[in-house]
């Protein structure tokens, strides 16, 4: 059974939960990344396309799914995302 792949307004609203979910602030996330804060909150709730190793990061820190993920970096191929995932956070 396939999915119905989220956009990435809908992709933002989830990593906002997993934010609420962490206790962590936007600031946090900001610094984590070492980006602005004013666009961190942009881009992470899906008003812009988000550099991939931002994405990584803060989907490891919040613990999200690939699915998710994607989304936030839309320049990206699924196949590459996965692969670059796959290579950078498995170790394969």
């Amino acid at each position: 059974m396939s999915r119905t792949p989220i956009d990435k307004v809908e992709a933002g609203q989830i990593l906002n939960e997993a934010r609420l979910t962490k206790g962590l602030t936007w600031r946090e996330l900001a610094d984590y990344i070492d980006k602005p804060l004013v666009w961190t909150v942009a881009a992470l709730l899906g008003k812009h396309p988000v550099p991939i190793e931002c994405a990584e990061a803060v989907g490891e820190r919040l613990s999200l799914d690939v699915d998710v993920r994607l989304p936030l970096h839309p320049f990206v191929t699924t196949t590459t995302f996965r692969r670059r995932f796959q290579c950078r956070i498995l170790g394969l």
